[in-house]
Parts: structure tokens; sequence; C-alpha cells
């Protein structure tokens, strides 16, 4: 066993916590892109977590923390990190009146769902978000103008191996490596039924419209322009390499058709910016974490 694994199975197993060896990424992956990682770790608690994350630090060892994937781009060859998995995390999701607490890795199309049917609103636009809370919190998601952070009262974080609980105030770009949790302050409100109808209706709406494997959004927002407006206004709905192709219904989405690469998709991805520059002179970054 290389020594590096060996050093993460030794941590691992003194915090109890479950590693997975040899995972391939594209099945972990909205995309369904992606090599082989040396090794995916499920605490099960936030103080195993960041226990965890000191350890790998203190080892030097390159860790980057797992979401859904539907924000993510991994190389198609062997990828040398370990991956963070909250999804096993003590099922938390509290509601105290308006104020609602969970886990980093939990769904926030689920959260969007339980909110409004216990008559709490606020998340309602995050219904058909396809990625888990503490990934949309740090990569400072929003939707139809709605910034997720605005909901956020504290967070859970990860300092020294210890859980720090901060405001967004007090977070540091080091503590968005790995949201462990947080509590949110919505809104309570007396129509429930209308509540669930605006969740469903946006929850049914991406599922016709997503193809199995897809990933969004591609390039960050603008200020002056809709990122989507613009690679439809340069012609590219639909435009393909290889089998990565830009989504008919979003151009700001892009769909593997089949077998699609990685390589497939930078291709693709370098061929939307630069005909948009040509097309209105504007730059577009890409908004997804790409692990290689």
């Amino acid at each position: 066993m290389d020594v590096a694994l060996k050093k993460v199975d030794d941590l691992c197993s003194s915090l109890n916590i479950s590693v997975r060896r040899s995972q391939k990424m594209r099945n972990h992956t909205s995309i369904g892109i992606g090599g082989e990682i040396d090794c995916i770790a499920y605490p099960e608690t936030v103080e195993a977590a960041a226990e965890l994350v000191a350890g790998l630090n203190e080892l030097e060892i390159r860790w980057s923390s797992l979401g859904a994937g539907s924000n993510l781009l991994v190389a198609d060859d062997f990828i040398d990190r370990v991956a963070i998995s909250l999804k096993l995390l003590e099922e938390l999701l509290l509601f105290d009146g308006a104020q609602v607490k969970m886990h980093g890795g939990y769904r926030l199309s689920r959260l969007a769902k339980a909110s409004a049917e216990r008559g709490v609103s606020g998340l309602e636009v995050f219904a058909d978000h396809p990625g888990t809370v503490g990934a949309a919190i740090a990569r400072d998601d929003r939707r139809r103008g709605v910034k997720l952070i605005s909901k956020v009262e504290t967070l859970l974080v990860a300092r020294n191996g210890v859980v720090k609980k901060v405001s967004p105030r007090e977070c540091l770009a080091e503590d968005l490596k790995l949201v462990l949790g947080c509590t949110m302050k919505l809104k309570e409100e007396e129509d429930k039924q209308l509540l669930c109808k605006t969740v469903d209706r946006y929850q049914q709406k991406q599922m016709v419209k997503r193809s199995r494997y897809s990933v969004e959004p591609v390039f960050k927002p603008l200020r002056s322009r809709s990122v989507e407006r613009l690679i439809s206004e340069a012609g590219l709905r639909g435009f393909a390499v290889g089998e990565a192709a830009v989504a008919s219904w979003n151009a700001n989405t892009i769909v593997n058709s089949g077998n699609a690469t990685t390589a497939d998709f930078l291709k693709l991805v370098d061929r939307v910016k630069n005909e948009v520059f040509k097309k209105s002179g504007l730059e577009i970054e890409l908004a997804l974490s790409v692990w290689n």
C-alpha cells in the first residue's frame, strides 16, 4: 500500500471514519466524468470531519470537499487527493419556528421542500438546485437573484481540528473549503400549500429539463449581462465537442450525451469563451471546481 494512503487509513481508523478506495469519480459527479481517486472519506460527525481536515493538513495530503458533484469537473486520469463527503453525517434538520439548522452535506432541494412543508419560506427559489447546502454556500450561489448566504445566520466550520461557529462576516476563505453546517433564518407563512406548489413547480420543471449527466452553472455570472443569453446570442445552444454539448434548454449548462471526456469538456468551454468574446467583447470565467 502507498505510504500516503496508509497514513490516511490510519488517521481515518483512529477517528472511526469510513474510507472507500479507488473510486471512479464519474460515479460521483453529475456530469458523469472523472477518473479514479485515491479515496473518499465519510466522517459521521462534524467533530470527526474537523479532526480529519487537521490531520490531512498536518500530513500535507491534498484534500477536497465532495458535495453532490453538481459543480465539479474531474480529470480523466488518476486524481491524487482525498475527497471528504459529508453525506453520512448524523441526520440534522432541526426547525425552531423560522430558524432551521442542517449539516453541510444536506441537499439544498430537499431543504427547500422540507421548509415549504413546514410553512417556512425563503428557499423556494433553490428548490431546483442540484447541490448540497455547504457547497452552495462556499460558491456563494444564487437563484433568481437571491443569494443563499443572505439566509445564513451562523456557519459551522473546521479550524485547527475543532468545530467553530462563526457568522458569515467572520468566515475566512479557508473555512469555505469544508462548510460543516449552518443555521438559517427564514420566514413563517400561513399558506403552506402555496409554498409547496411553488417548490414542486421548480423541481418538476428541472426534472424535465435536466439530462441524466449535466453540470450547471458552467460560467460565473456577470453583473451587467446574463451569461446564458450571451452564449445563446453567440449561437452556441446545442453546440458540441465530442459528446459534451451546450444544453438546448439553458446555455449555461453542459451535458454529457454519452461518453464525453474531460478533454471534450475543456475544449467546449474554450470554444464557448472565445465565441462569446468575439460576439460581445466580454470575458466569461469557469464557475466549476476542477480536480486533477
